[in-house]
């Protein structure tokens, strides 16, 4: 099995969900996966340059979001990389594990570099429950236990979530 090595990292502020006061999200009027591609653009022309590391180096980018519906779908991850100038040649792939979604996309890059499939991976995942809060999503509640205090279908996933 081969070593893997963290080579860097970077990531934005948190910000508060307010679904209902987008206004009040320091991310409110921007798209997650263009927040994204401005956080690739700045790594890559930034912190990677200085380490020789050229976005075609990349052998599989994976990007985490919860819930992939509307603004979080990615197109397998494409759109982020399209819109930060990444060679077409790069792939991706999306991976949902909800709360845990980039850490699993993480753990998949360091599986193909430890087995010796790819050299170079990115590890990405975005999340925003201010613009796509639960919408899109039609869960099947035939098993829900109608007797818990959580069993709200009136309400989005997303409070629900909060709730929890």
């Amino acid at each position: 099995m081969k070593e893997v090595y963290i080579v860097d990292y970077a990531r934005t502020a948190f910000s508060r969900s307010r679904p209902t006061q987008p206004e009040r999200d320091v991310f409110g009027e921007i798209r997650g996966d263009a927040l994204l591609a401005e956080l690739l653009v700045k790594f890559f022309d930034g912190k990677l340059a200085d380490k020789g590391i050229e976005k075609k180096d990349i052998e599989e980018v994976s990007v985490g979001t919860a819930t992939a519906v509307l603004e979080n779908w990615t197109y397998g991850g494409r759109t982020p990389l399209f819109l930060a100038d990444f060679p077409f040649e790069v792939p991706s792939f999306t991976i949902d594990r909800q709360c845990g979604s980039a850490g699993s996309g993480m753990h998949v890059n360091i599986m193909e570099i430890m087995t010796g499939n790819i050299k170079c991976a990115l590890t990405t995942g975005f999340e925003h429950m201010t613009r796509v809060r639960g919408k899109g999503v039609e869960p099947n509640t035939s098993t829900a236990n109608k007797n818990s205090q959580f069993y709200r279908p009136e309400l989005d996933i997303g409070t629900i979530f909060n709730m929890l």
